[in-house]
């Protein structure tokens, strides 16, 4: 699919949905969970690898990615994750199907909801520093699962 000015909660890099959904908003704009980041889907050196480019990008500056905190005051949270494509179409992440919404009334309040998240997020050094410090935690004591060995 073509993804043009795009603006989601949903994924960027892992793909996850519900609270740990990262977000993204605008064609040069995303925004990530920190649960999103600190939720183990592969191996920890897949996962290090990942935390990786996420800093990688956030340094490049060419996107603008925030990061929400796990601890920041929240009056918004979706139940599921969403992109809002140029403010004319959104998708939205269900545990069975991907809907796609394009008229106005259905469109407005993932829009709203988005900018009230993004409002939260820690942007360029604040981002680095938490993406690394969740990086550097996969490496002590961290629990795998025998499956993802």
């Amino acid at each position: 699919m073509e993804q043009y000015g795009s603006r989601s909660a949903g994924c960027a890099w892992i793909d996850m949905s519900c609270d740990h959904t990262p977000l993204r908003r605008s064609k040069d704009a995303d925004t990530l969970w920190e649960p999103a980041l600190r939720i183990r889907l592969g191996p920890d050196t897949v996962m290090v690898e990942q935390l990786s480019r996420v800093v990688t990008e956030i340094a490049r500056a060419r996107a603008e990615i925030g990061v929400i905190p796990m601890g920041v005051s929240m009056d918004v949270v979706p139940s599921l994750g969403f992109w809002v494509f140029d403010d004319d179409r959104v998708l939205v992440e269900t545990i069975g199907a991907e809907l796609c919404l394009t008229e106005d009334v259905a469109i407005a309040p993932y829009v709203r909801m988005f900018e009230e998240l993004s409002r939260s997020a820690l942007r360029g050094p604040a981002a680095i520093r938490l993406v690394e410090a969740v990086r550097r935690g996969l490496g002590g004591g961290a629990q795998t699962s025998p499956d993802r060995k």
